[in-house]
């Protein structure tokens, strides 16, 4: 099989993929519509909080958003398939070197299989924790606002876990810095 054809069977397995997910998740979405827990993340949103919500790590350890209360939190949704995603997280690991004394948190939580992830956050040496998620995740997303559920999908949270920018698409480290900040300072 040449490169060619390779390439475009995994880009068409991998859309495959995507598009049967996303299926997937609406379907759950409309079965789960009710759901208290679901209402309970849909109205943190609405008032701009960050959502309690569980998920494993790379060792597969389960993390409560709650342990990141008190610091300036960087929410990341990602995907090793997604080059803007991996285009970021350069900028994320040194904003955690340089800033994390002070309080600034990342959090990454990445919408795929875990040994890919894994392999990844090793190769780049990512310095702040990974979660893993799939449809649970997705949900998280849009909770906090990402309506298409793409990635990558940014969300940084003041100390006391307030909203203070939602980002569809890479963000830069310019962005991030300008929201920082002025938290960091306090």
């Amino acid at each position: 099989m040449s490169i060619q054809k390779a390439t475009l069977t995994v880009v068409l397995a991998g859309t495959i993929s995507l598009a049967a997910g996303f299926a997937v998740h609406s379907w759950l979405r409309q079965r789960d519509a009710g759901n208290p827990a679901t209402e309970t993340q849909t109205a943190a949103h609405a008032v701009g909080q960050l959502p309690r919500f569980s998920l494993p790590d790379l060792e597969g350890t389960t993390r409560n958003s709650t342990e990141w209360l008190g610091k300036v939190l960087v929410i990341n949704f990602w995907a090793t398939w997604c080059p803007p995603c991996r285009r970021e997280m350069p900028d994320f690991i040194q904003l955690q070197d340089e800033f994390g004394a002070q309080g600034l948190q990342f959090v990454g939580i990445a919408i795929d299989q875990v040994e890919l992830v894994r392999d990844f956050a090793q190769s780049i040496a990512v310095n702040y924790p990974i979660l893993v998620g799939d449809t649970d995740a997705i949900e998280l997303s849009r909770t906090l606002g990402n309506r298409f559920s793409g990635l990558p999908f940014s969300v940084i949270f003041d100390r006391g876990g307030k909203v203070l920018h939602v980002q569809a698409g890479e963000l830069h480290r310019e962005r991030i810095e300008e929201v920082i900040r002025p938290l960091l300072a306090n």
